[in-house]
């Protein structure tokens, strides 16, 4: 999972296998993606999860597959160590960002572990987190997968977090009914909880801030950080600054 190379195309279906069952099985392959997609190799492309794949095309429903299985049992106990930053971590990428992992100090075993990393590498090993090997980052891949770290924690006392997405979904619903002052407010409390005052201006923060607190969107939206256009980039820091 971390560097497949020539075993790429055989870690799981690959987007042509998935095209092709979605047309046989007349299921929409766009919510596919939202669920299932997220893992990706540069020698054979997006790959998906055969056991949630078969399970969704069999039942006609698109869910979370993963939380009746076994490995759901040791995620509970993975992301309830103790390491120094290993929950803020899970918190940033429930929130849709990407974390730098160190996968090299990684002893590929399930009992030696001496940091966050470590965990963090098991995790992307088992498919509970996807790699991106050109930049060394580890990130949530799907709809599917978010939702099984949201019952894990759930189920673990994270009653702050849980008070965040809680928090989230209430933004969502200020901000379709484009009420500004309430998303003004809502927005100012996740960035005073969860930014240090030291780097609370800082352009990679705020938009931190930002996609923590519109977490619930990425049920129903895509979230795109950063648009190519010059002119994005202008309105992305008018936003922000407005936001401070």
């Amino acid at each position: 999972m971390v560097s497949a190379r020539q075993m790429a195309e055989y870690t799981g279906f690959t987007e042509s296998e998935v095209k092709a069952l979605c047309k046989e099985y007349d299921m929409s392959f766009k919510e596919m993606q939202i669920w299932y997609d997220g893992y990706y190799f540069d020698r054979i492309g997006h790959i998906y999860s055969p056991n949630s794949i078969i399970e969704a095309l069999d039942s006609r429903e698109f869910g979370n597959y993963w939380s009746g299985t076994e490995t759901y049992e040791s995620l509970l106990t993975y992301i309830a160590m103790d390491f120094k930053g290993l929950r803020q971590l899970i918190v940033d990428m429930l929130g849709g960002l990407r974390c730098p992992v160190d996968v090299e100090s990684f002893q590929n075993d399930i009992t030696s572990f001496n940091s966050a990393d470590d965990v963090i590498t098991l995790l992307i090993h088992m498919g509970y987190l996807a790699y991106d090997y050109k930049t060394k980052e580890g990130f949530i891949p799907n709809e599917e997968v978010r939702s099984v770290f949201l019952r894990a924690i759930k189920n673990d006392g994270w009653d702050e977090v849980i008070k965040a997405v809680n928090a989230s979904e209430a933004l969502l619903r200020a901000a379709l009914e484009m009420d500004e002052k309430a998303v003004e407010e809502m927005i100012q409390e996740v960035h005073m909880q969860n930014t240090s005052s030291l780097v609370c201006n800082n352009e990679i923060s705020l938009s931190s801030v930002i996609a923590l607190a519109y977490y619930s969107a990425c049920k129903d939206y895509v979230l795109i950080r950063e648009l190519p256009a010059p002119m994005a980039f202008v309105i992305l820091f008018w936003f922000l600054n407005v936001l401070h």
